[in-house]
């Protein structure tokens, strides 16, 4: 025991949900190996593995001038995160196995042949989960995809499941589950082909992948473990929105146009990250981010297919599972026509469409952006409500930390191809005004490009223009003290790499060990927070209690590795542990959990807290109460009196303590006085102090672990 001394809906097209732009960038040497000054230390790469598309941006060791992002093949700089599995017959076997194929050529080609049964998509939502049932926002979700999905037990822990896509032949019968590892394995094996094609694989010098900020630990590692399948050796992972940040903040560090204060908004195809940065004295810091794992163009997308084959079914049309697929397709394409018409021509722009099915049945489809605007009404809802709403808003968040609003953000950098659907911009230009929201980047290509610039920076490659990133810790993480209180030693949004020691002692006398519980969250109460795990530490001898200082620290460094470390100060004798992977997986749905939990039971922790530290006020008073019982000048009478009125005392503390026993804050002072009143006559003879003269340093709180 210690005490402290200082106190989509998930509907995914094969289409995807961002459309692409060119961007404009220095005149770049078709044949780069001819730069031997980057041949000789190496390219530096950022890839951005998304969603719906991916990209690659590509650094010399020429600085910034020689960023490239790369062709990804039929003139696009982006290239589709599927895979197909295309069957073929093994000839040493002779049995029909099924190749994993992606790219454009097999996208196209799934265009004009669906196959729902062979074809996966936007397979990142599940990345890092082992259930369906892990977010809510998967509910539903083997009903909305093409593909079947099933939730495999794992061999040899049957505690633990695993997500894996179905791939099935013609027939219907399964020949292959596959992971969403390894599916985004098959995608990063493709892009680093492109990359070592152009480069050679020897001159790869350092390699970045961005991950949404809201991915869970376990989701980045999920997403280091493809990585490592397709054979990439990765220096690190680095968020999205961040990434984003860093290409604005080195294209810009040598002009005024460099921010202080700036929010990004990346809305791609399956995700929303929102985040405020700020900028000073070359360091990048991530101030607070919001958003969701689940909410990008494919929603939007969803409520589109979902209005269309409304229309269908009351045609008395109905569509098997290939037609359902081109319709999907068919209402991406939708609606990048009528947006890119709406921000071209303004007003309530309409447009019109036919759809083939069945060879040579046609259904026309005609649409105005304000009727688009109501079929994606519970779009616009979430995505405002992760700027605006409590709890989960970026703007509320930003209050809280900081106590800063809107004013005080600068600029808003849009990020991800579906922020160019047009009430999502009316969105932003209603809250933070039209001149503050910036449509500079390309957003299709701003978050490889950031990341490729960040791999440069860690090989210095940028020079002058270096700067220094800082991420957040996303969750509080401490220990359990006074047996069910949660201490927090490393903060929600510390910069990571962060570190915090707090110093705790023994709370009984020749104690010998002290064990030391791990957890992270936000609830007071220790029980209610998510348990890591407990380790201990032993002591070299038995001492009053008290006296043992103990410093207890805890970690997180780069690679999100979290290390918690128990030291004797006296002895330096130490006892640590680390936590990686499922030791502390959170998802996106479980960490809202969290913070609704803590925002609804906010009164009740309050009231909890200062009941709490009222008891250990009566405590601390009761031990000098105890001490000046022994000291020569009482008289024995008197003694006695005092001893008897500390027993029911500790009777009392002993229920007080107990959460069900109902007595409250006010129970405790009333205590007090009535202690005080019962040992006046010992307090007066042995010369001590009544308990409101007592100082703040004998008033110690006692947190006991």
């Amino acid at each position: 025991m210690l005490w402290t001394f200082k106190l989509f809906i998930l509907a995914f097209t094969v289409l995807g949900a961002v459309w692409c732009e060119a961007i404009q960038l220095d005149d770049i040497p078709e044949d780069r190996e001819d730069a031997d000054d980057s041949l000789l230390k190496g390219w530096a790469i950022g890839i951005d593995l998304g969603t719906t598309y991916s990209c690659v941006g590509v650094v010399g060791s020429s600085g910034a001038t020689s960023m490239e992002i790369l062709d990804l093949g039929q003139g696009r700089q982006t290239l589709p995160s599927i895979v197909k599995f295309l069957p073929y017959r093994d000839e040493v076997t002779k049995k029909q196995q099924y190749m994993a194929k992606t790219g454009w050529e097999v996208y196209n080609e799934n265009m004009r042949t669906p196959s729902p049964n062979t074809y996966l998509y936007a397979f990142k939502r599940y990345m890092g989960l082992s259930s369906l049932q892990d977010d809510p926002s998967l509910s539903g979700i083997k009903n909305k995809v093409t593909y079947a999905l099933e939730e495999v037990v794992n061999e040899k822990d049957p505690s633990k499941k695993s997500i894996y896509m179905l791939v099935k032949d013609v027939n219907g019968e399964v020949v292959k589950k596959v992971s969403a590892i390894d599916s985004s394995a098959y995608v990063l094996e493709h892009l680093m082909k492109v990359v070592n094609d152009r480069y050679g694989a020897k001159n790869v010098a350092n390699v970045i992948i961005t991950v949404p900020a809201y991915f869970s630990e376990m989701q980045v590692q999920a997403t280091r473990t493809a990585a490592t399948i397709a054979g990439i050796s990765l220096s690190r992972t680095v968020n999205e929105p961040v990434a984003a940040a860093y290409a604005y903040q080195v294209r810009n560090k040598d002009r005024s146009m460099a921010l202080d204060s700036f929010l990004v908004f990346d809305l791609g195809g399956g995700t929303l990250d929102v985040s405020i940065l700020e900028y000073e004295g070359g360091v990048l810091e991530v101030q607070t981010y919001s958003g969701s794992n689940f909410l990008g163009g494919e929603n939007i997308n969803d409520c589109l297919f979902k209005y269309f084959y409304g229309l269908m079914e009351k045609s008395s049309i109905l569509l098997n599972d290939v037609e359902k697929l081109r319709l999907r397709g068919f209402a991406e394409r939708f609606k990048i026509s009528l947006c890119t018409m709406q921000l071209e021509e303004g007003g309530d722009a309409e447009f019109e469409d036919e759809f083939i099915y069945l060879g040579d049945k046609v259904f026309t489809f005609k649409l105005k952006t304000s009727e688009f605007n109501k079929v994606c009404d519970e779009v616009a809802k979430r995505v405002k409500h992760y700027l605006t709403g409590e709890v989960d808003g970026i703007l509320y968040k930003y209050r809280q930390k900081l106590d800063k609003d809107k004013d005080d953000i600068k600029k808003v950098l849009l990020v991800g191809g579906s922020t160019r659907v047009p009430f999502v911009r009316n969105i932003l230009y209603e809250i933070f005004g039209r001149d503050k929201v910036s449509a500079e980047l390309n957003p299709d290509t701003v978050v490889a490009e950031g990341a490729a610039y960040y791999s440069a920076n860690m090989l210095n490659y940028l020079q002058d223009d270096s700067i220094h990133l800082i991420d957040v810790v996303p969750m509080n993480i401490g220990i359990c003290v006074d047996s069910d209180t949660f201490e927090s030693i490393l903060d929600m949004e510390s910069a990571i790499p962060a570190t915090q020691t707090k110093t705790f002692t023994t709370g009984h006398d020749n104690q010998m060990k002290v064990n030391i519980r791990v957890a992270q969250g936000l609830r007071y109460q220790y029980h209610k927070n998510m348990h890591l795990g407990e380790f201990e530490l032993t002591l070299d001898k038995p001492q009053p209690r008290g006296v043992p200082q103990i410093e207890v620290t805890i970690s997180i460094d780069k690679q999100r590795d979290i290390h918690v470390t128990a030291v004797d100060k006296h002895t330096k004798k130490e006892a640590k542990v680390k936590f990686v992977k499922t030791d502390y997986e959170l998802s996106d749905a479980r960490r809202g959990e969290m913070l609704k939990d803590r925002e609804s039971n906010k009164a009740a922790d309050e009231r909890m807290k200062v009941k709490d530290q009222r008891v250990k006020e009566l405590e601390s008073y009761k031990d000098v109460v105890n001490s000046a019982a022994q000291q020569p000048t009482v008289a024995q009478e008197v003694r006695v009196e005092a001893y008897k009125a500390i027993t029911k005392l500790e009777d009392f503390l002993k229920d007080a303590k107990n959460p069900l026993s109902g007595i409250s804050s006010d129970d405790v002072s009333l205590r007090q006085k009535e202690f005080e009143r019962e040992v006046m006559p010992l307090m007066s003879a042995a010369g001590a102090k009544p308990a409101e003269a007592v100082p703040e340093a004998e008033k110690k709180a006692r947190e006991e672990l």
